[in-house]
């Protein structure tokens, strides 16, 4: 075998790769072209000149649909005038995070309050049964926050920070009007997340605002993303710090009547019930469901048999989403707190430990 044929069998079994740099969130939105990926094969050993052969497969491009409903588990859109339904999970959204049980913006946007239309953009998968990727933000909203207000108002250019932090306005229940000298809207704070919706009272100022404005031109529909407690630094500098409930407590029970916007639950120690609004929640409250609910209250609220009333409290109306499994049965729970270095797990105490600690 001679030199010069063992330097071209070499370069037959070279290989020449291909890199998908594709990104599975912004690029989606920003690249509606088919996607290829590109697969290289070499010849076989025993011959002597080097060749390739490369084999594109498509991905399916995103299309543009008008979306009907969005139910949790399928999305029904009309497309070039064919109305489908087809299988979404919540992990396919733009904005979904790993390991979050709370609603994404975009099922909000979906189901916004408004009864405004939605557009959106999806990647079907091969067999046209399921959406791989779901973007309802470009098409729709625009991001704002509290500085953006000053536009909104009709000025031009920007405004100092510290003029535009805002305050909060109860209208009803969870309706608030928030606002600053430039401009004012109405907001339900129930959109926001289980763990940010936090105690604001009838009025609160000094707040960091940031949301989703609907881009129907009207510049008053907004989704709100997260309100905290502004932060004023010198030299114009605003920061923030959360106004959520990771430092309350969560209750479970037994919801015993729906009236009147209020609810009242029935612990699982059998004998403490709690007379609570249900605006804040993230789904309906219904009599007889089984509830972990955000109380202002300590943990020895639980036994006391007291009849606690309250203006605030949050309802998670399917808790066992949020627990483990060995914590399912509702009913041998107490309390629960978010955990100190993952506010997403939750630290269970239940009625057997306290009865445990009683009996000592």
């Amino acid at each position: 075998m001679t030199k010069a044929y063992i330097a071209a069998l070499c370069a037959a079994v070279s290989l020449v790769g291909c890199t998908d740099t594709e990104s599975p969130s912004q690029a989606e939105s920003l690249s509606p072209a088919s996607v290829t990926e590109t697969v290289t094969t070499t010849a076989p050993a025993a011959e002597t000149a080097a060749s390739t052969t490369t084999v594109r497969q498509k991905k399916p491009k995103l299309i543009t649909v008008d979306v009907i409903s969005y139910n949790g588990e399928n999305l029904t859109y009309e497309y070039e005038g064919e109305q489908l339904t087809v299988t979404l999970e919540r992990s396919a959204f733009s904005d979904h995070i790993y390991g979050s049980k709370e609603k994404t913006v975009s099922e909000k946007i979906i189901n916004n309050r408004f009864g405004l239309p939605v557009k959106a953009d999806i990647r079907l998968s091969e067999d046209k049964a399921a959406v791989e990727y779901c973007n309802v933000f470009d098409k729709n909203v625009i991001e704002i926050n509290f500085s953006t207000l000053y536009e909104l108002g009709g000025n031009k250019g920007s405004a100092p920070l510290t003029e535009c932090v805002c305050y909060l306005k109860r209208i009803e229940g969870s309706i608030y009007e928030l606002g600053n000298k430039f401009y004012k809207l109405e907001i339900d704070l129930n959109e926001l997340d289980n763990s940010m919706k936090a105690d604001f009272g009838d009025y609160s100022d000094s707040i960091y605002f940031s949301g989703y404005l609907f881009n129907d031109g009207a510049n008053d529909k907004v989704i709100p993303g997260y309100i905290g407690e502004a932060i004023i630094h010198e030299g114009d500098e605003v920061s923030s710090e959360s106004r959520g409930n990771a430092d309350l407590y969560r209750f479970f029970g037994t919801v015993q009547s729906v009236k009147d916007g209020r609810a009242s639950v029935l612990l699982t120690d059998g004998k403490t019930t709690c007379d609570v609004p249900t605006y804040y929640n993230d789904g309906e409250v219904n009599e007889g469901a089984e509830v972990m609910i955000v109380l202002d209250a300590e943990p020895s609220l639980f036994g006391s048999g007291e009849e606690y009333r309250s203006d605030y409290a949050v309802f998670y109306t399917e808790p066992k989403i949020y627990l483990l499994k060995r914590h399912w049965d509702i009913q041998t729970l107490a309390y629960a707190l978010p955990d100190e270095t993952n506010s997403r797990k939750l630290t269970v105490t239940t009625v057997e430990e306290i009865e445990a600690v009683a009996g000592d």
